[in-house]
């Protein structure tokens, strides 16, 4: 049972007063250097997570000021808050660089308690930085040092947060008793300090690490507590994240009445205080309560009324929840049609949020690098100017001392000649990894055609007889697709042929189709009759269930040909209907079951269509088409054609199912050789005889 939980995200903490920014502005036009400085400081955190821009202006402005003081605190201040509005407008590799120019300017400041809560919020700002990539032993190793020296400043308040941090990256990890261990110490703190919403928020926190670990009791009374405080606080926000975090626990217990009336109520403040993401959140969450305790229609009314608001707001992983939860319920409703849709709605965002995780990653991978690369380029640079100092003090020595300065040359020139041999030496090292990787990427290729060139061998050779003549294309949208067709005698009077395709592209596709097709052009489902196909597709889905294969399925035609009685009996499951070619028109065979693999014990029907009852008029049946929805799934003109535009050009064009034309109209209507998914077409021609 997957569940949405709304938390409270802890920052590193500020201490100014709540005063109008007018007044503040108003303050900047009149008073001295060092009050300007905590005005400015006022309206940086003002605009921080509202108008980063402006933020950023205060903060240039507080350099300014520093760059004319006496006061080298000032130019620590400006660097802090700089790299915070940076870091709160998302450009983390600025924010790091600022961060960096305070602790590798220490020295700069004397006095020694300012200087270490200074340099422990730069760590700990380092630390959320390196949390948000997921790097969490470097983010535990920046908090450790901020730690060290808000105790060495006796800080009570940036040891209470900084202990939060720490716990939040343990109970990433996994590691949930050092993460309750440090969530406690927080709040022991916070409770000397009496700070109501922090503390409010700690014991949210670890109410939901009790929830995570399934100790539903020991969850409610913190939640409790944390609900009690904020509400005596009138912190109508806090207040509904909670209540829906109780809901959510009421959902996991199984109380769905009384999880239902804790939603309701954070609903309600949702509402009042217009905040999108908490409606978006809770509705989702009193769907799964309504859905879960057998209410389905309000089950539905709620999912629907969550993707109303996170649709727009574009909250697309509330979005993709609630198209599951739509096809879980549409399934418990029996409502098949609905179901089907519904899934395919997560089927198609899931893959899109897929593609756009791995494009998020590399973004922040390539940002991560920056940083790495800034934090070496500062200490070379720091390292340079030391040795710049170093060269310096020498020169006063050298100029009475020559002897001393060819010493001194020859040492440097030594240096540089081992600096030169180290760096060429990690130059050949770098270009063998580059060689490596390359080596790589070509395996990986030529294994992909190798596999895609096996796919390619299983499909059937082309036929001509006096009875029966196949053509058919197939174009995988990657190099391995997860369509599949062909065509077999089962006997010397029955000629099986078939089209199926696989949710999904790819490798794991193509391997799935792949097992499918043997099956079939071996036989290998025992105690199946092959020329009867509902026979043969409801053996398929009892070896096929989508939730013993990683939730894939496969739409499948499967039809039998009798050359005696020149008959066609058919079955199918969610897949496009047949085309059968006759002289003046054409006819549908159509699908009338669910896909493969959806449900258990799903029985298959059979349908018939007899050539005989055609051949002697004017009206006679030529041959039969089989397809995948690849074929006319296709962008036409700004819009995506449907399988009736498909259809309608069949019966337009007069090409009796010449696939090759097809396939030409097909690529000049959407404008590209390539399509969009796996394209499949299969022809049988029937011979008169």
């Amino acid at each position: 049972m997957k569940k949405i939980i709304i938390l409270l995200l802890t920052t590193i903490y500020s201490s100014h007063a709540q005063d109008s920014t007018d007044y503040y502005l108003k303050m900047l036009e009149t008073v001295e250097d060092s009050n300007k400085i905590k005005a400015l400081e006022y309206l940086v955190n003002s605009y921080k997570t509202n108008n980063p821009q402006k933020c950023i202006e205060c903060s240039e402005q507080m350099l300014k000021i520093a760059a004319k003081s006496t006061n080298p605190l000032y130019k620590f201040i400006g660097y802090l808050h700089l790299g915070e509005c940076y870091r709160f407008r998302g450009d983390l590799a600025t924010a790091f660089e600022n961060y960096i120019n305070i602790i590798s300017n220490k020295d700069e400041l004397k006095d020694e308690k300012e200087g270490r809560n200074l340099f422990a919020k730069a760590y700990n700002s380092m630390g959320i930085i390196y949390s948000y990539f997921g790097d969490y032993e470097n983010a535990l190793n920046y908090y450790f040092k901020s730690l060290e020296l808000f105790v060495g400043a006796n800080n009570i308040r940036g040891i209470s947060y900084t202990y939060n941090n720490i716990g939040d990256i343990f109970g990433k990890i996994g590691d949930l008793q050092k993460s309750l261990e440090y969530y406690n110490k927080s709040l022991e703190l916070k409770k000397k300090l009496n700070e109501k919403k922090s503390l409010s928020n700690s014991y949210n926190n670890i109410g939901t690490l009790f929830n995570e670990k399934g100790n539903y009791s020991e969850a409610l009374e913190y939640y409790k507590k944390s609900l009690e405080i904020s509400t005596s606080n009138q912190d109508l926000n806090q207040t509904a994240i909670v209540l829906n975090n109780i809901a959510n626990l009421h959902l996991k217990s199984g109380d769905y009445q009384t999880g239902i009336k804790y939603a309701q109520d954070a609903l309600d403040k949702f509402y009042y205080l217009k905040a999108k993401l908490g409606q978006a959140a809770t509705l989702n969450t009193l769907g799964n309560l309504y859905l879960y305790g057998g209410k389905y229609e309000k089950a539905i009314d709620a999912f629907s009324k969550s993707q109303k608001v996170a649709i727009p707001e574009k909250m697309q992983e509330i979005v993709l929840d609630n198209y599951n939860r739509f096809y879980e319920t549409y399934l418990k409703m029996n409502k098949l049609k609905e179901a089907i849709t519904s899934l395919k709605s997560f089927i198609n965002l899931k893959d899109t949020l897929v593609n756009k995780q791995k494009l998020q990653k590399i973004a922040e991978m390539q940002v991560k690098n920056d940083i790495d690369n800034k934090t070496r380029e500062i200490r070379l640079l720091k390292k340079e100017s030391e040795l710049q100092s170093q060269i310096r003090n020498y020169l006063v020595i050298l100029a009475l001392l020559v002897l001393a300065l060819a010493v001194i040359l020859y040492f440097l020139l030594w240096i540089k000649r081992r600096s030169n041999r180290a760096l060429n030496k990690k130059n050949i090292e770098l270009e063998q990894v580059n060689t490596t990787e390359q080596e790589y990427l070509s395996i990986i290729e030529a294994d992909l055609k190798q596999a895609s060139d096996y796919v390619m061998s299983l499909m059937p050779k082309f036929m001509k007889t006096n009875t029966i003549e196949t053509d058919w294309l197939f174009f995988p949208s990657t190099k391995l697709g997860g369509d599949t067709l062909g065509y077999h005698w089962i006997d010397r009077d029955n000629f099986a042929f078939y089209l199926f395709d696989v949710s999904g592209h790819g490798i794991k596709s193509a391997l799935h189709a792949v097992t499918i097709m043997n099956v079939l052009q071996y036989q290998n489902l025992p105690g199946v009759d092959f020329r009867k196909p509902a026979e043969v597709l409801s053996a398929l889905n009892r070896s096929f269930l989508m939730k013993e294969h990683d939730n894939m399925f496969f739409t499948a035609w499967y039809g039998v040909y009798n050359l005696s009685s020149k008959e066609i009996v058919y079955s199918g499951g969610g897949h496009p209907p047949a085309v059968v070619f006759r002289e003046n028109d054409i006819k549908l065979l159509p699908s009338q079951n669910l896909p493969i693999g959806f449900m258990d014990n799903q029985e298959y029907t059979t349908g018939s269509f007899n050539l005989n009852q055609n051949r002697a008029a004017e009206n006679s049946v030529t041959g039969i088409m089989l397809y995948s929805d690849g074929v006319y799934e296709i962008p036409v003109n700004g819009s995506m054609w449907s399988l009736s535009d498909f259809l309608g050009y069949i019966k337009k064009s007069r090409t009796d199912g010449n696939i090759a034309e097809i396939h030409d109209y097909l690529k000049k209507q959407q404008g590209k050789e390539t399509f969009m998914d796996d394209f499949s077409m299969l022809k049988i021609n029937f011979k008169p005889g």
